[in-house]
């Protein structure tokens, strides 16, 4: 592994991070909007819109030094990481059938990271 590998796999991991909290900002600020366009025009959903620009340019910065394989591979990890923050952050539940889902999700990045 070259020494430089690491900026990109911490480019991806900040992307990943930056996801699940850019969903759950999305989901604050449309659960308290009084009406339909209040979920669209507040602080919360635009600091949220602007953090998937964030990670537009993280996830293109890391497809720059990795394979594109390994970049799509760690970036379904954002599938249980959104979840995750929403149980954290906004106490929504996990069920049984998401931690199944959260463990193949897993086991994909396993193979495709080993590939």
């Amino acid at each position: 592994m070259k020494a430089d590998l690491w900026v990109y796999y911490a480019a991806l991991g900040a992307g990943m991070f930056l996801t699940a909290i850019s969903h759950v900002l999305l989901r604050y600020g449309a659960v308290r909007g009084r009406r339909w366009w209040h979920g669209f025009l507040n602080i919360q959903s635009a600091i949220g819109y602007m953090l998937f620009v964030v990670v537009t340019l993280l996830v293109v910065f890391a497809c720059q030094g990795l394979p594109l394989h390994k970049v799509m591979a760690w970036n379904s990890a954002t599938f249980f990481l959104t979840p995750l923050a929403g149980a954290l952050f906004l106490r929504e539940k996990i069920t049984g059938r998401a931690l199944v889902g959260w463990g193949l999700i897993l086991g994909g990045i396993v193979i495709f990271s080993l590939a």
